[in-house]
């Protein structure tokens, strides 16, 4: 795992939609000081067994269940009622620095993050029954 560091952003501008391989998923472009990157990506509709295009963390959980409270998860963390809100919201973001992604999105002051690799996992080990 990449060092990382923490800092403030602003959000200037999202998509939530059907892209690439017609994965549902979402994104936000987060800017700061100089830097930018785009966090999101994450597929939110249901793994299909026969549709092995699925990328690995999505293979066995319901993702379209979870990816409603993905989307709650990213308004409540940010601080706002709506998707459209996003735009123009400051930030906190956990960055691996030049070259490497976003890991987590945080409240700019309160002490919210979201952190997408970590919700599936906890998503998926729930409906394993191993927590």
């Amino acid at each position: 795992m990449r060092d990382t560091e923490i800092v403030n952003a602003r959000i200037t501008g999202t998509e939530i939609g059907i892209h690439e391989r017609g994965f549902f998923t979402w994104s936000m472009l987060c800017e700061w000081s100089g830097s930018g990157c785009s966090f999101g990506g994450y597929v939110l509709d249901a793994y299909e067994k026969k549709d092995e295009k699925f990328p690995d963390y999505m293979k066995g959980h319901k993702g379209h269940a979870d990816g409603i409270l993905v989307i709650r998860q990213i308004l409540e963390t940010c601080g706002v009622e709506s998707w459209e809100d996003l735009k123009g919201t400051y930030v906190r973001v956990e960055s691996e620095g030049l070259g490497g992604g976003i890991v987590a999105i945080g409240h700019i002051i309160e002490n919210k993050w979201f952190n997408p690799v970590q919700f599936f996992n906890a998503a998926k080990e729930a409906e394993n029954g191993t927590i």
